[in-house]
Formats: structure tokens, sequence, C-alpha cells
């Protein structure tokens, strides 16, 4: 008997990507070593504009890609959302559309979720610069990816990282719901809290894509709405974060570094002070391990 594999959706959202871009990732997909997946790339630039013109255009030549396209343009989480409507597979995975596969990455978080039955596995990757994708830097990741993360743990801190990243079981979605569209930042994060709640999260521990950087592309996004998001993050889950004070403290310290980095310091301080009252012990570490850091 011919056992077939699990069929495994691979979402691209696009907008306002340069079209050789977007080829690198459609071919990364393309070009992975698991044998069943299907292709659906959510066009965001809107019907009837120029690049969505000549993006449908293109890839109507490209017969293993179901094509969408937002009416206008509403939004990454909007258009992952619909990737998820129009996935028929068992698993899904999303990646964004300058981001690259590399070749093994389904077929070894396929294995891995199958073996561990985890609702979600994620991998490392490497960041690279512009078109040199064979000039590669490793993300720092915060903890050993063979460390499970729990609910607990995703509370405290982001311990899987962006979209591009992750296979999801379908049944995730049908539990815990799509991507929030009124998160105004950080819905990949208010994701994961979700999921690691009502399933076991685990990982390959290997980098398994690639993250593109652009010339004077900015890392840092508006502070007011990142802040804005963890707190919304908090609100969301408020009585789990109340009964364990060392996440809340993590949550604030972290609100403390954004506002810190953006120059925005009684509001810094005011996030500091909130932490080191919840848990002193805690902050205390992070502020060692910073200073360790930035003297070496």
């Amino acid at each position: 008997m011919i056992q077939i594999s699990p069929l495994v959706s691979a979402v691209i959202t696009t907008y306002n990507r340069d079209f050789r871009f977007l080829m690198e990732a459609i071919n990364s997909i393309q070009n992975q070593t698991y044998d069943h997946i299907e292709l659906i790339v959510v066009d965001d630039n809107g019907i009837g504009t120029e690049i969505q013109k000549q993006n449908s255009e293109a890839l109507q030549a490209v017969d293993y890609v179901k094509y969408a396209a937002n009416e206008h343009n509403s939004g990454a989480q909007y258009s992952r959302n619909k990737g998820i409507e129009l996935a028929h597979g068992e698993y899904i995975a999303f990646l964004d559309d300058d981001d690259i596969w590399l070749p093994t990455k389904i077929e070894k978080q396929v294995a891995r979720i199958q073996e561990t039955q985890a609702g979600m596995v994620y991998c490392n990757g490497y960041i690279v610069f512009e078109n040199e994708t064979d000039n590669r830097e490793k993300i720092y990741n915060k903890h050993n990816l063979n460390t499970p993360v729990t609910f607990k743990r995703e509370l405290e801190n982001d311990y899987i990282g962006t979209t591009s990243q992750v296979l999801i079981k379908r049944e995730c979605f049908n539990k815990v719901g799509y991507f929030d569209l009124q998160m105004p930042a950080r819905q990949d994060y208010e994701m994961w809290i979700r999921i690691s709640k009502e399933y076991p999260i685990a990982a390959v521990d290997e980098c398994l894509f690639c993250h593109r950087m652009h010339k004077g592309e900015q890392i840092s996004k508006n502070p007011e709405k990142v802040v804005s998001a963890y707190l919304l993050i908090y609100k969301k889950n408020r009585e789990d974060y109340l009964k364990d004070p060392q996440a809340s403290a993590s949550l604030f310290y972290t609100i403390f570094r954004i506002y810190r980095k953006s120059g925005r310091v009684m509001k810094a301080i005011r996030y500091l002070i909130k932490a080191i009252l919840l848990d002193p012990f805690s902050v205390a570490k992070k502020i060692i391990s910073k200073i360790k850091k930035d003297s070496l």
C-alpha cells in the first residue's frame, strides 16, 4: 500500500515587492525535498493596481501556484487569514515574499511534528542582505531550541520568531482562531501564545530559512505601536499574567527596552520600575546579562 505524505499548504503573502524576490520565494517552495505541497500566493496590492496586474499576468504561467488577490490593500494578517481559508492542507506554513526556505525545511518539520505530536514546529534561520544570499548570518536565538516552548515561557518572551519559521497543524486555527486583525503589531507573537496554551510546540534545531534584509530597512518598528501590541497581549492574557509575576515582569521589561531604545526615557523608567516591583530578581538577571553582553 502506497502511503501518501500529508498535504502542506504553503502561503506566501505579497505586497509592493520586486517580482524577482517573490519568484525566489516561490522557487524555494518548489525546490523543497518534501513532495506534497500546494502553493498559495495572496496578493495584497489591491485589484487593478499596476503591480497586482503584473503579478497576476506573470503567475498565470506558473501552473503550480494558486493565486488570489485582495480587493484592497488589507495587511499581511488579513492576507494570511485568507491563505488559511484557501488552504486544503493538513499542515500550513507561511513564507514572506522576500524570505527563502532552504530545501529540507518542510521535510524536516513534517517529520518533527509527526514525531512529537506537536501543534506547531519552528526552526532557526539566517539573515541575508539584499542580493547576497550566500552571505548569511545566523539569527540569534534567545534559547536552546531543544528546550520546549511552553505557554508559561511564551508569556515571558517570544521564543519562536517569525511566520516564515513555522509549520502549523490546520486544526490549531480551527481551535484558537485566525490572526487578530486588531493587533497593531506582534500579531505572530500573539498567535504563538494562543497556540502554546492549547498545544505542545516543538522545534527543529537547524537553520532552515533565510530572512532577507534590504538596504535602508528599519529593523525597529513604530515603538508606540509595538508597545500597544504588548499591552494588548497583556490584556488578552491578564488572568494568566496576574498568576505569574515573572512573566509580567518580563513583558514590562520588554516595554522598558523598547522605550529606552527609542529615547523615551521617562516612559522607559516607568516600565522598568513596574518590572522590578513584580520580580526584582529576574529583572536584575536580565540587566546583568545585558551588561555582560555589551562588554564583550
